[in-house]
C-alpha cells in the first residue's frame, strides 16, 4: 500500500511539475486535443467579434440619439420662427416694408353663399 501512495504522489507532483515547467504546452498535447483547442480558440474569436460588434452598434445608437436631439431642437426653433412669422402684426410689418400698398381691412371677411344668390 505504501508503494501505491508514493506512485500517486509522484504522479501528482509530475503533473504539477509538468504544468509549471510548461510541458503541457507541447505539440503532442495539442495533437491529442486538437478538437478541444479548435473549439476554445473559435469561442474566443466569436466572443471578441460579438463584443466588437456590440460596441460598434452602441456607438451608432449614441450618435443617432444625438442627431435626434438636434433634430428635435431644430424643429422647436423652426416652429417658433414660423409662429412668429404668421402673426398679423408681423404680416402687416412685412407688407409695409415691401411697399405693396395693401391695407388691413377694417371689416371682417364675409362669405358669398351660392344658394342665396345663385338660384
Amino acid at each position: 500500500m505504501s508503494e501505491d501512495n508514493t506512485k500517486t504522489k509522484k504522479k501528482k507532483g509530475g503533473k504539477l511539475r509538468g504544468f509549471i515547467q510548461g510541458r503541457w504546452l507541447s505539440l503532442h498535447t495539442y495533437k491529442r486535443n486538437v478538437i478541444g483547442v479548435v473549439i476554445v480558440v473559435s469561442l474566443f474569436v466569436m466572443y471578441i467579434t460579438f463584443k466588437f460588434d456590440m460596441q460598434m452598434k452602441l456607438a451608432e445608437i449614441i450618435t443617432l440619439r444625438e442627431e435626434l436631439d438636434n433634430a428635435r431642437t431644430n424643429l422647436i426653433s423652426v416652429t417658433a420662427k414660423y409662429g412668429s412669422m404668421t402673426r398679423e402684426s408681423e404680416l402687416t410689418e412685412r407688407m409695409d416694408t415691401m411697399h405693396l400698398n395693401l391695407k388691413v381691412s377694417e371689416q371682417p371677411p364675409y362669405y358669398l353663399d351660392k344658394q342665396k344668390h345663385g338660384k
